[in-house]
């Protein structure tokens, strides 16, 4: 509206459409996480896990990434590293699209 009074007000009207491509209402379920040791002498390149997830809903897309925030690293003794003291998450890539898991460094 423009403000005017009465018959002089003016209107105009337009149709939207509005597509939602995907709502994500159905969750994506990981695989089994386990706890993988890798040995200080393993080659760089090595693949030393596959993370899995399945999305039920319709044309999903799943991508993988490490949570810094998240990760924990134990010594051979099972002491806790901080990630402050050494970062452990720097010698992995964890492949966005594949979810494979490989030694970089």
């Amino acid at each position: 509206m423009d403000g005017g009074l009465g018959n002089s007000q003016l209107m105009n009207s337009a149709t939207v459409n509005i597509t939602i491509m995907d709502v994500n209402n159905k969750p994506p379920v990981l695989g089994d996480l386990p706890t993988i040791r890798v040995l200080e002498n393993t080659a760089v390149g090595t693949q030393i896990f596959q993370v899995y997830a399945a999305d039920l809903d319709e044309s999903p897309i799943i991508r993988y990434r490490i949570n810094r925030g998240n990760c924990v690293a134990r010594n051979e003794e099972g002491t806790f590293i901080k990630l402050s003291d050494f970062d452990f998450v720097s010698a992995f890539d964890l492949d966005p699209i594949e979810g494979t898991l490989k030694v970089i460094s």
